[in-house]
Formats: C-alpha cells, structure tokens, sequence
C-alpha cells in the first residue's frame, strides 16, 4: 500500500494536520503540495514531516532491494525530472555523496552536466550541501533536463568518507549572506566574483532550493532564476545582485568574507528601500519584515561612491530602530568623511555599559547593531538606554529603551 498514510498511522495517529502534516514538492506546479494531494510513495522519493510536538515513526516492513547493476555494484534507480526533484535515500544506512552515479547517455558518473553538483539536506533550521546522506534522509537535486537516471550505491559510507567535510565554497572573491530570524536561518548564500564566470546562470552558480511554506528564504535573481549562489564574471567595474526575502519576522543580513572584497580593491554597498548602505567590513544588518527585496552593489570604490551613495554633508545619528527593542536594534550613522567614530552604549545612570564600535570609517552611512549585551558579553536589564556616536568634530546621543 503506498498511500502516504499508511506509512505513518500506526505511529504518528490518526491524519490530523493540526497534529501533523506531510508534504511534497510538486515540480510541475512549483509548490508544495500535502495529503490528500500527495502521489503514491515510492522508494526514493522524499517527503515533509512536521508535527506540533515531538514524535517518533518506524519504518517496520521489507527493506528496499536494490534494481540495478552497474560495473558489478548494486544501485537503486531512480529518474530525476527538469528542475527541483525532492527525493531520499532509500536505504537503511548512510550513503557517501560522491558514491551516487549519474548516466549521460553512454557514460556513467558521479558527476553530470545536466546536474548541479550539490545535494541540499535540511536540518529543521536551513538548507545546507550534502556530503553525507543519512539513511531515509530526504533532499533536493536541481536537474536542468528531464529523465536524467541517478543511482543510489547499495554501499553504506566507510568511517574515512563520513568524517570528511566537503568545502563547496572557493571563499576567494565571494560573500556569504544569512538571513537568520529568531528560530530559523537561511545560511547557505553567496555572492561573487571569478575568472571562470559567465554573467548568466552558469556551472558556478547554484539553484535555490524550494523553502518550506513558513520558513524564511532569501534569493539572487538572474536571468529570471532564483539563485542560492551567483557568481559573475571578473570583468565589470560595478556588478549589481538583486535579492528578494520572505520571512514572517523581523530578522537581520549577516554579512562575511567582505574584507576579501577589500583586498581586491573591491567596495560594497547595500541598498534597502531607499537607503544605502556602505559595506566596509562584516557586519549584520537589522531588517523589518515588510522588507522583501534589496540590491548589493560591488564595484571599484570610485564607482560606488559615484553612482551609488550619495555622500552625507553633514554628521549624523539616526534614532534605533527598532525601539523600544527586546533582544536587539539597529542603529545608523552618516559620515562625510572618512573619521574615527567612536559608538558607546550608557546606562540611565550615566555609566558606560559597552563600547560597539571604535575604528576609522570612510565617509557614508553605515549601520550597526547592538545585541543588548555589556561589555562582558551578558544581557543588560530592561531599561533605558543611551547610545553616544563621538568623532573628533561630531558628538550626539540617543534614547533607547529596552523591553524584555
């Protein structure tokens, strides 16, 4: 029996979406679909589980026989369809990721033209490439053509291949953005630059993989695609990666490997709305959850400073946002010229509680992120707050309060 229920009844209880749910990602309608609208299980295809607390199913019955036979090595068959294909490991033990074959026409092969070269699991929090798939684990493979065949090895992983990581990313030239919200993050996107690019979707870059419904995502749209990865050519001066976000929540952009950028004599920027913002170094970036798309600029720093941020004549600091704030808030100050800033944080009291920033800074706007914490690392107490931006010619302070 392969109707979706009769795998989970017996453990899970009587099919109640209000107690749990079980989906699949329907490629020709672009979404996730749930019973009653799943189509017959099979070995090899991969399902969404969630529940509203904690439970456990077996998986009691006849194991999963291998159907194929390559170079004397047993496989399971399975055929991948143009674009997300959500399926699973059919077997009871781990599988090494570089063990699974792909057939192009006459050859067969771990690797495939018509496929993207990682594999995404999910973790309940994020998507993250595969280098090992556990046993019954469900994933995505994103295939450009239709009836690609894939083959499952009948082999668990050895020790060796199961404690190595798999660095899917070359960090030289390349951003990674997060998109993290109080119980979720969506970690596993990357912005770049190479000698080896295309400016359109090429081998280097990498297909987003399709969120849950609920779950924050965020995306790179090029040439009409949604990009988890985009990576252009090294031969413009100014390159432009619009980005679209879904989430639910307020939640912030965590920004690493910009110093990469740096040394390269390489300048960032971020527009949000209508306002830019310089990106001299890693840093995290609060964002509301009305916002649903940005664009970040990277370019030679004559360019940015010319046809994007508009230099501020005058010194400034911006109130928080949000305020009043329970665990952390935004805060944004001009330049206009490059200054050593210093940014303090004070109790009502007039004592300093912590020092957030104290470096040099180019002229531009910038923004800054205080956590809630002193100076030892340990959250403060509800209260009133002030935030003090000092510079050689420039001194002005702000009220915050804090709400737990």
């Amino acid at each position: 029996n392969n109707n979706a229920l009769s795998f989970f009844t017996d453990d899970l209880g009587e099919y109640d979406p209000s107690v749990w749910r079980v989906g699949h990602y329907d490629n020709n309608l672009k979404r996730y679909v749930e019973y009653p609208k799943l189509p017959p299980i099979t070995p090899g295809m991969g399902l969404w589980i969630i529940a509203n607390q904690k439970k456990e199913f077996g998986t009691a019955g006849y194991s999963v026989m291998p159907n194929r036979i390559n170079e004397k090595n047993y496989y399971y068959e399975i055929i991948l369809d143009s674009g997300w294909n959500q399926i699973a490991n059919p077997f009871a033990f781990d599988i090494d990721w570089n063990e699974i074959l792909f057939e192009n026409t006459t050859i067969t092969s771990n690797t495939h033209p018509a496929i993207e070269p990682i594999g995404y699991l999910f973790n309940g929090n994020n998507f993250f490439p595969a280098s090992v798939i556990p046993a019954w684990s469900g994933l995505f493979i994103f295939s450009y053509k239709d009836n690609i065949t894939m083959l499952f090895p009948s082999k668990e992983v050895s020790a060796v291949s199961n404690s190595q990581k798999t660095n899917h990313i070359n960090s030289e030239n390349h951003i990674q953005i997060e998109l993290i919200t109080k119980n979720h993050t969506d970690s596993y996107n990357f912005i770049g630059v190479s000698d080896n690019a295309k400016d359109g979707i090429d081998k280097l870059d990498r297909h987003q993989p399709p969120s849950p419904t609920g779950l924050p995502s965020l995306y790179f749209i090029n040439d009409g695609e949604q990009l988890s990865k985009d990576i252009r050519k090294t031969d413009h001066d100014l390159y432009k990666y619009e980005f679209r976000i879904n989430t639910f929540n307020d939640s912030y952009l965590k920004f690493t490997g910009i110093n990469q950028f740096k040394n390269n004599n390489l300048s960032l920027a971020i527009k949000l709305d209508s306002q830019f913002i310089g990106l001299s170094h890693d840093t995290t970036i609060n964002i509301n959850k009305n916002l649903d798309k940005g664009i970040i600029y990277i370019g030679r720093k004559d360019k940015i400073e010319q046809k994007l941020l508009t230099i501020p004549k005058e010194f400034n600091l911006s109130q928080n946002y949000p305020n009043p704030f329970n665990n952390s808030t935004s805060i944004n100050f001009s330049l206009p010229h490059k200054s050593d800033v210093k940014i303090e944080i004070f109790n009502s009291l007039g004592r300093k509680v912590k020092t957030i920033l104290n470096a040099e800074r180019d002229a531009g706007t910038y923004n800054i992120i205080w956590d809630g914490t002193n100076s030892q690392n340990k959250k403060v107490a509800t209260g009133i707050y002030f935030t003090r931006l000092i510079t050689i010619q420039y001194e002005k302070s702000i009220k915050m309060l804090l709400i737990k």
